[in-house]
């Protein structure tokens, strides 16, 4: 707003209105205009990320929770993926709480009760992630490591995925979900209404709502985290209990996860010295994570072509020999009540002669 208000506009508008004395450079006039414009600068520059709090969509940080404060609104803080891991070794070891465990990527858990080896030589104990977020959110088998040696203890691992992780609300979340409130007429138990309940709920990023979704006088909420997969009961659990308490008088409302359609990848590709296949599966990743997170309860079907451009997108790729789509060359149909999920990505590729 304030761009042009720098210090050589603001130097020069001054000297502008000096006419009866020397103003060149070097002047006791010019210094005192110029250390004048270089603080009006500082002011000017100030003023403008000033204006920004006063718009919604333009606030930062503790700005925005001011803003959402005002309506009843508080930031989503994140919550720790929670799961159970099994511990290996001789009957009798203990296993402390705050006894750490961890992927091969690094990933670390903590232990949150005791436990000890039985006769059959293991034991289950339930774990948290290290700190909130959707990385903890990890598939079965991902724990193989005892970041501190136990003695007596020689193996751990956990036989289910954990998914309980999300992120902190961003600003932009935060904000999002406000004028969600502002601009969508939430009255009476509308679809709106059982929307904005539902986004109250730590770890819920977004909602789907079925009015009539199992006859006259009956509501579906499908839910989904913010990295765009199926929540876990304890979300689901807090969710029904919240709109329970705000729901209207006769209204019969199911809160549930939608079926997850894994989508897979196999992909033969031909690529320049200038790269490698490594780096092209890193970025070919990142491409279709975004694009699969993205399209969630927006499109109908997963673009086989779409995720085989990709990889031109991607420098150093010459060539796509073949490319599947979970098997097939053609688009992964997806239902209201599912949603697509990232699974694995094989690529194998030959540098171009």
């Amino acid at each position: 707003m304030y761009e042009n208000r720098l210090y050589e506009a603001l130097k020069e508008e001054m000297l502008q209105e000096i006419t009866q004395t020397d103003k060149r450079e070097g002047s006791f006039v010019n210094d005192i205009i110029s250390t004048s414009a270089m603080k009006g600068e500082e002011v000017w520059a100030e003023l403008s990320r000033a204006v920004g709090v006063f718009f919604k969509k333009d606030c930062t940080g503790e700005y925005c929770d001011r803003f959402a404060e005002e309506y009843g609104i508080t930031r989503k803080n994140g919550k720790k993926a929670k799961g159970t891991v099994t511990f290996t070794g001789e009957a009798g070891v203990d296993i402390p709480v705050g006894t750490l465990c961890a992927t091969s990527a690094g990933l670390m858990f903590v232990t949150t009760e005791v436990g000890s080896i039985g006769a059959s030589g293991t034991v289950s104990v339930p774990v948290e992630a290290e700190d909130i977020g959707d990385k903890y959110n990890i598939l079965a088998g991902y724990i193989n490591t005892l970041p501190v040696a136990i003695r007596d203890i020689t193996g751990v691992t956990n036989g289910a995925a954990f998914i309980g992780g999300a992120e902190a609300e961003t600003d932009e979340e935060l904000i999002d979900r406000l004028l969600l409130r502002l601009r969508t007429p939430a009255t009476s138990g509308n679809a709106y209404h059982y929307l904005q309940w539902a986004l109250e709920i730590e770890g819920v990023g977004n909602a789907k709502v079925f009015p009539l979704d199992n006859g006259p006088g009956t509501v579906g909420v499908m839910l989904i985290t913010s990295a765009g997969r199926s929540p876990g009961e304890d979300v689901i659990n807090a969710a029904a209990a919240h709109i329970e308490g705000e729901r209207p008088i006769g209204a019969t409302v199911s809160v549930y996860a939608p079926q997850e359609v894994v989508i897979n990848i196999e992909a033969a590709i031909q690529i320049s010295a200038s790269t490698t296949l490594e780096a092209v599966k890193k970025e070919y990743q990142s491409l279709l994570s975004n694009y699969i997170k993205n399209s969630v309860f927006v499109l109908s079907n997963v673009d086989y072509y779409k995720c085989l451009s990709m990889f031109y997108d991607i420098p150093g790729v010459v060539a796509v020999k073949s490319f599947l789509l979970n098997g097939a060359q053609k688009n992964i149909p997806i239902s209201e009540k599912q949603i697509q999920v990232l699974g694995s990505i094989t690529i194998g590729g030959v540098v171009a002669g």
